[in-house]
């Protein structure tokens, strides 16, 4: 039998005496260890009080508020993604994440312009009117990013709007 580990047949199989210094042995050492690794622990839980308390980011809870007093909606696990990702980008700065968009994409762009052209992306066959209804936004205000695009050749100009050139 190998002397770095023991099953329990083995060790019934020990004369008594070696049997009964083999546990004793065993249980030595495992108060040993015990006996060094409380005072440890106790130190570490009471450092722990002298940890600063520091405030989570709240960014992280995106819940619908239509949900709160409505019947819940029936959405697919990509469209609460969306929702949620969508909640989440309106708390944080859109302007900078849409310079971020234009430059992981490669182009130079306005971050309005970027807005335009995603909105441009998620609704295809929209004329600026259908898009200024859609999202609650003067007209007069998408016009000149449109056309903005237009003359960039990002966009088509011709009816719908956002038809690729």
């Amino acid at each position: 039998m190998s002397g770095s580990s023991v099953s329990p047949q083995a060790l019934a199989k020990l004369p008594p005496a070696v049997h009964t210094g083999y546990v004793d042995a065993y249980a030595s050492s495992l108060q040993t260890v015990f006996l060094i690794a409380v005072p440890i622990a106790a130190l570490a839980f009471l450092l722990a009080w002298l940890l600063p308390e520091i405030e989570l980011r709240r960014t992280t809870a995106a819940v619908d508020p239509g949900e709160t007093f409505a019947m819940p909606a029936q959405r697919t696990s990509l469209q609460e993604v969306e929702r949620a990702l969508s909640v989440l980008a309106r708390r944080e700065s859109r302007r900078g994440i849409y310079e971020r968009l234009g430059e992981r994409a490669g182009v130079e762009i306005a971050p309005a312009d970027c807005w335009m052209l995603l909105r441009c992306h998620d609704h295809p066959d929209a004329t600026i009117a259908q898009l200024a209804q859609r999202l609650g936004v003067p007209g007069a205000r998408l016009a000149p990013l449109a056309d903005r695009l237009t003359s960039r050749g990002l966009i088509d100009g011709r009816r719908p709007l956002c038809q690729r050139p």
